[in-house]
Formats: C-alpha cells, structure tokens, sequence
C-alpha cells in the first residue's frame, strides 16, 4: 500500500507539473515585447534650453523645479529623467532613438508647465525631420508658469 501512494503521489506531481510548464510555454508566447522596448540600435542626443514664462517677479527665467522626464512612445516602462542646470537652464540626456514625449512633472500638484505651443514630442529616429548625422537632436523647452492655485480667503476655516 505505501508503494501505491507514493506512486499515485509521483504521478500527481508530474502531471500538476507538467500543467504548469504547459501554461508557462503557452502564457510566454502571447508576452511579445513591444518594438518600441527592445534594446536600441543607435544611441542618440537630445539636448536643449528650458525656459519658464509667466514667473510672477521674474518674468521668463529658468525654472526651479529642474527634471525633465522622457518617456519612450509605445514603451510605459521606459521613462528616463534629466535634470536641467539651473544657472544655465541646459540639459542634455542620451537616449535610444525613438520618439519621445517630454513632460515636467510638478511634485506637489497636478499642473500642466509646458506652454501651449510647446511641442510634445521630440522623434530621434532616422526618419525624424529634426535627423542629423551626429545623433544630436536639439530641443529647446519651454514652460509657462500655470495659474496660482492658492486658496482664497472664502476657502479658508
């Protein structure tokens, strides 16, 4: 009798196994990375001047806040960040090419910074109208200073 369990045991095991590797064998051939994520051929550089417009005592300036985020269209995962110098307002930051959305994220509140005419999107790839040999893309920022969201005397206890 203790021969039996330990077979009917064995055989269980082998066949809950062989489940599992069949859903793992059929669960990774439908997880096909995107184009976008796959590791880049050609590095390239997006470098640029950021500008802050509407600041309420110095007009345009550079900002103060100072990370830009990057994040590769088609890839959520891929999000790269670059600080921008705050005496010059430069940033520069290597990239795989691709096409990239810029953003300037606020660490305090849900603000849109960049002005209205700020392109979004910045394209790297060889087909990119901004293309040149160097694998340099200039792109200058610019923000506009959103409206003050402090409370009003009503709001206040």
């Amino acid at each position: 009798m203790e021969i039996r369990s330990k077979r009917k045991l064995f055989f269980a095991t082998g066949v809950f196994l062989a489940i599992i590797g069949a859903g793992l064998a059929v669960g990774a051939s439908f997880v096909t990375p995107s184009v976008s994520c796959e590791t880049p051929v050609r590095m390239v550089t997006i470098r640029g001047t950021v500008t802050q417009r509407g600041h309420p005592t110095l007009g345009t300036t550079y900002p103060v806040h100072s990370e830009l985020l990057f994040r590769k269209v088609g890839c959520d995962g891929c999000v790269i960040g670059t600080y921008i110098n705050g005496d010059t307002g430069q940033y520069k930051i290597r990239v795989g090419e691709g096409r990239y959305e810029v953003s300037y994220p606020d660490p305090v509140a849900p603000v849109e910074w960049l002005a209205k005419d700020q392109p979004r999107f910045v394209d790297t790839t060889r087909n990119g109208t901004e293309q040149d040999d160097t694998g340099v893309y200039d792109f200058d920022i610019v923000l506009q200073t959103p409206p003050s969201s402090t409370p009003s005397g009503d709001d206040q206890f």
